[in-house]
């Protein structure tokens, strides 16, 4: 297990979350940075059942993609 790794899981286990930035790599090879939220999903007596994983890879096609569901008026 790498050190990132624990220290991210460590984290989890203690504050119940663990955002960052991390890289990435594309299937052509291009590197890319990715800001990552992991989320554990606690049950009725406390115990984690999954984790979630949310990843925002551009801030920029985000707000394009809001853009894009906010309606038209006129």
């Amino acid at each position: 297990m790498t050190r990132f790794f624990s220290e991210y899981m460590a984290a989890i286990e203690r504050d119940g979350y663990w955002q960052g930035e991390i890289w990435d790599k594309h299937k052509n090879g291009t590197i890319f940075p990715v800001w990552l939220t992991i989320t554990s999903v606690i049950d009725t007596d406390d115990l984690v059942t999954h984790y979630v994983v949310r990843s925002l890879t551009s801030l920029h096609k985000k707000k394009r993609k809001k853009c894009c569901l906010m309606p038209v008026s006129g």
